[in-house]
């Protein structure tokens, strides 16, 4: 049996414990297979398999520690730039627009309405960084405000209904499907370092925030915010309704070393006042970083981890890891070699589909897309005849109609896309509709 624990959750405190802040720009160009939120192209690597960068982190604070007052003294002397200026010379270095993915965000609401966050540059207005907007299944899109354009998570409890939080921590709302946004409020969060991984609204009073340090949660529709803390690191969440929902997390700050810790799920089934720990056998938080997490009622859910996919039938009490047409290499970071699955997306408790890749070498792995009839106990491999290194998420509605999404990322300019795709036959054949380019973007409407 799993180990079970319950404890109460209490508000945060101001100081942070054993956090991890990773800076893209400093870093050496990562391995496809070690990013762990494909869905959002901004984030880099995965929590869990991303502890061999908190040395290059240390050492780099180390060296901006030291260079900080010859750096002072060097801007005595310099001219003033203006703002314009400084954000012409941000787009200018490859170094910097090669960590500028080309999807930020994607937001499925159903099989024709979708919503596209494009990476951009700070401080970019230009044509290829606004938010595209369809509702007629990609045979038209619109551009979106302005202030959509920093937007960093979003999500829509039904098609009218929608709040996002932007990059300076602002709350959006929007009540026409995202046609316009107006401001809620100004999120005072000391999460240094950290930007929101998602957000979550039941209804129109009841929402959850998640970062890797700490859940907010807001039951007056985002005016005001309580923070709870968890004993690691979070990263994934489900809410079937303001009572019932999971988080998933793993790897706990100030842990021993060389002592294994699992993937953990915590369960509440009191809208977060009291939560369950529940530990995942035969997973390792090091390098089994959690990818998605699925549930269609409050008892049948699945997550997808390094290791593979894992199925619930008891709420998230137990859980049992499932056979994939591939299986999967690890070394002590993540997965090397064979099937690692990005998302997850079940119509009912027993048709669904899992998107992810098939890592073939450090440089090279193909966009896998699986099918199951029979809740995960057996998978297809769709023949989807696309070309591309991996699919980073997946969405089919009860009418036949969904979405896809396609990346090609080798962290060049020139090279890097992410392609949207969709099907109106219950995922048989797939039509890009969608194609968002790096650095800037530039997306180009229009199936081909």
């Amino acid at each position: 049996m799993p180990e079970r624990k319950r404890y109460s959750v209490r508000p945060g405190r101001r100081e942070m414990s054993g956090l991890m802040v990773f800076i893209v720009g400093i870093l050496p160009p990562v391995p496809t297979h070690t990013m762990s939120s494909v869905l959002r192209g901004h984030r880099i690597p995965s929590v869990g398999g991303s502890l061999a960068l908190v040395f290059l982190f240390a050492l780099f604070m180390f060296s901006a520690a030291s260079c900080n007052k010859q750096k002072q003294s060097e801007s005595k002397d310099r001219p003033v730039e203006s703002p314009s200026q400084s954000a012409a010379q941000m787009k200018t270095p490859s170094s910097m627009s090669a960590y500028i993915l080309p999807l930020r965000e994607a937001v499925f609401v159903n099989g024709n309405k979708a919503l596209f966050f494009p990476g951009n540059i700070a401080g970019s207005t230009g044509e290829g960084s606004y938010p595209m907007l369809t509702e007629d299944a990609g045979e038209s899109w619109s551009k979106m405000q302005p202030e959509t354009i920093n937007f960093d998570v979003v999500t829509f409890p039904n098609p009218g209904l929608g709040w996002a939080v932007t990059q300076d921590s602002k709350l959006w709302k929007t009540v026409d499907g995202g046609t316009t946004w107006t401001l809620v409020s100004e999120l005072e969060f000391e999460v240094f370092g950290h930007s929101p991984e998602q957000i979550l609204f039941t209804d129109e009073f009841e929402g959850w925030l998640l970062y890797v340090v700490a859940l907010f949660h807001t039951q007056d529709g985002g005016r005001t915010w309580r923070r709870d803390e968890f004993p690691s690191v979070i990263v994934q969440m489900s809410f079937q309704d303001r009572s019932t929902g999971w988080i998933c997390g793993g790897l706990r700050p100030g842990g021993k070393p060389n002592v294994v810790k699992p993937n953990v799920v915590y369960r509440t089934t009191d809208g977060g006042r009291r939560w369950e720990e529940i530990e995942i056998p035969g997973t390792n938080a090091t390098s089994d970083d959690i990818r998605d997490l699925f549930f269609v009622d409050e008892k049948k859910g699945w997550l997808s981890n390094g290791r593979g996919i894992y199925r619930t039938e008891d709420g998230g009490v137990t859980w049992h890891k499932l056979q994939l047409p591939e299986g999967v290499e690890l070394d002590e970071l993540g997965p090397i070699r064979g099937l690692v699955i990005a998302s997850i997306h079940f119509m009912n408790g027993q048709e669904g589909w899992a998107a992810g890749a098939s890592i073939i070498s450090f440089e090279e792995s193909e966009a896998v897309l699986l099918h199951t009839t029979d809740g995960g106990d057996s998978w297809q491999r769709v023949e989807t005849g696309i070309k591309g290194r991996r699919f980073s998420k997946v969405f089919v509605a009860d009418d036949d109609k969904g979405w896809l999404v396609g990346e090609t990322v080798v962290f060049e300019d020139k090279k890097d896309k992410t392609d949207i795709y969709r099907t109106t036959d219950r995922g048989k054949t797939w039509e890009e509709v969608l194609t968002l380019k790096s650095p800037y973007a530039h997306s180009q409407s229009g199936r081909r």
